[in-house]
């Protein structure tokens, strides 16, 4: 049908995608175990599984943090307390894509929304890695 698109490898070192009624792009993608893959492939499944690592590592461990008592490290929280501020993250997380898909497509475009959003990332990861810790 109009519009599908079909992969179809020529040889071990190049892919042909051909879009149906549209011209056809030869893109050469020799990169290791992606090489019969799209090119950009392997930037989105390493975009995608890092991103899935911070996020689904911060759930897991930031209410058993929060809990903790001060003395232990955590922030002392009650159950209740703690509850209420993960699930404010966790809602934050999937209504804050909203706004950014639009500043997104709006205004930076693809590229440069992934050069912003792994920027970003890698600040907060070093900051939380390098910041000042004060003994007890």
């Amino acid at each position: 049908s109009a519009g599908t698109c079909q992969l179809v490898c020529i040889r071990a070192d190049f892919v042909l995608m051909q879009i149906t009624g549209a011209d056809t792009q030869l893109a050469q993608s020799s990169r290791g175990w992606f090489k019969n893959q799209p090119p950009g492939l392997s930037t989105l499944f390493f975009v995608e599984l890092w991103e899935r690592f911070s996020y689904y590592g911060m759930r897991a461990l930031l209410t058993l943090f929060m809990v903790a008592p001060a003395v232990n490290g955590g922030l002392g929280f009650d159950v209740a307390e703690a509850g209420r501020l993960y699930g404010t993250y966790t809602m934050a997380v999937y209504m804050l894509s909203i706004p950014g898909g639009i500043i997104a497509d709006t205004i930076l475009g693809a590229r440069r929304s992934v050069l912003w959003g792994g920027a970003i990332i890698q600040c907060d990861g070093r900051r939380a890695v390098f910041r000042k810790r004060s003994t007890p």
